[in-house]
């Protein structure tokens, strides 16, 4: 997903309303209020260190808690809580806490501030954020929608909080497949930070490293290069060449030159990213288990499994001590070390890593979200590998109905799940159900993808395989 902007700039934006917001009326004693707003502060501050130490649902339960000591006097405290709560419990995997805490502090705001303020429209923009993760899509639209209005109704159309919404309405609509209007969204997004910025500030390199991968994930890898290559230069420029962010566009760029087949540019992208993330975040952080993810990603392309084994595991490693078990991030890994299992014939260690990717999936997300299609999809390969045809038939169709109810039939991975389906019924001589399946996946992914990419021509060879038997 591309990045999006979430998190703690509500509390920055507050601190200009405290001296401005209505206290409620005053119904307890004086003293005890006073008592009741030290210990929350107390405990705020120390959620704030725990936050420093990673610490993440602890921070979320401490931030909690300091919302409901909060005296009556000073409800602008109790929502900042709850929101920080809900960031902070986001950070950890766990959306559903964070929808619950920010839809609690959203409230709050909107009855303190009246709907159409400015901390409620970025109250909205991180609601929108977490509704994403929940696969709760067209919710997720109207509070984004809801909040770059009370943005374009507070200041100039083209001021750089507009910007930034616009960058987050483009993230989501990418991420449901609508990509026509994501690119407009980033366009606009990335004009206005480069009337308010320059050409060279961290803000627009932000946007194009955003429209690239736009581009990456469509199949227009020429076109993403260049902005993510930019983008590149921009972060070594404003921040320094080791610097986070900069690593994270060497990510970018290293998927970009795996997916043009280009593995030892990529390799060599993806060691310096990972000499800078470990060295600016030492060896336990969970975004170096993503690191290893992806080089684990790359080694399985070259052929090198043992390496890639050692690296899936790693990164299992690093995110169980993190994040927990139960973490979104601890399911994508099973899913990486699943396909490296696969691929050496140990189907039933694959099976019970995917099985368990599926139950954090549903823990977590709730049964009819992409990530539990995605892990389903997973599953029903292995199946169908084994000969449990039944079995794979039965989730490649629950995981190609969950995509079309997420996504609408104009998403690429519509045409991925629907191509998964279509070989398996044309392993078992179903043509006749095989061949319409083929027909949409070769249609959505031409459109969506292009003729070029792989998965399209691999299904454009599939279907003149099955066209050949007609004959």
């Amino acid at each position: 997903m591309p990045l999006l902007v979430i998190g703690l700039a509500l509390g920055l934006l507050l601190a200009g309303h405290h001296a401005t917001l209505a206290d409620d009326a005053q119904s307890a004693p004086a003293e005890a209020a006073g008592d009741a707003l030290s210990a929350a502060e107390a405990l705020a501050n120390q959620a704030a260190e725990d936050l420093k130490a990673n610490r993440l649902m602890e921070a979320s339960r401490r931030f909690a808690e300091a919302a409901a000591l909060v005296p009556a006097g000073k409800m602008h405290l109790r929502a900042l809580y709850l929101h920080l709560s809900g960031s902070s419990a986001l950070r950890a995997g766990d959306p559903r806490r964070a929808a619950t805490q920010m839809e609690a502090s959203l409230a709050f705001y909107e009855e303190l501030l009246g709907p159409e303020a400015e901390p409620v429209g970025e109250g909205l923009n991180d609601l929108a954020m977490v509704y994403v993760d929940l696969g709760r899509n067209d919710e997720a639209v109207s509070l984004m929608r809801r909040s770059l209005a009370i943005a374009e109704a507070h200041l100039a159309r083209n001021h750089p909080l507009v910007g930034t919404r616009l960058n987050n309405l483009a993230g989501i609509e990418e991420e449901f497949g609508r990509y026509e209007e994501a690119e407009a969204l980033y366009q606009r997004s990335l004009s206005i930070a480069e009337e308010s910025f320059g050409p060279d500030h961290p803000d627009v390199g932000l946007r194009l490293n955003n429209l690239g991968h736009l581009y990456h994930v469509q199949g227009r890898l020429a076109e993403a290069e260049p902005l993510y290559r930019r983008a590149l230069e921009i972060a070594e420029g404003s921040l320094g060449p080791d610097h986070p962010d900069v690593g994270v566009r060497l990510n970018n760029l290293a998927g970009i030159y795996k997916a043009q087949g280009r593995l030892e540019e990529a390799e060599r992208f993806y060691l310096r990213d990972l000499e800078i993330t470990r060295a600016a975040l030492g060896e336990a952080h969970p975004s170096l288990a993503g690191r290893f993810h992806n080089l684990s990603v790359l080694y399985n392309e070259q052929g090198r499994i043992n390496e890639a084994v050692d690296l899936a595991n790693d990164a299992l490693r690093i995110t169980e001590v993190s994040l927990g078990k139960n973490h979104p991030a601890y399911s994508a890994h099973l899913h990486v070390l699943a396909t490296l299992q696969r691929k050496l014939g140990d189907y039933a260690a694959a099976e019970r890593s995917l099985l368990m990717s599926v139950q954090i999936a549903l823990e977590v997300f709730g049964e009819d979200h992409p990530r539990v299609a995605a892990a389903e999809n997973a599953l029903a390969g292995v199946y169908r590998d084994v000969g449990r045809l039944d079995d794979a038939e039965s989730l490649y169709a629950r995981s190609l109905k969950t995509t079309i109810d997420s996504f609408g039939f104009e998403h690429a991975d519509v045409g991925i799940r629907a191509n998964n389906l279509a070989i398996l019924y044309a392993m078992q001589g179903r043509d006749e159900e095989a061949k319409p399946l083929f027909l949409i996946a070769q249609r959505v992914l031409e459109e969506q993808l292009g003729e070029g990419h792989p998965y399209t021509v691999s299904v454009a060879e599939h279907l003149a395989a099955l066209q050949a038997r007609e004959q």
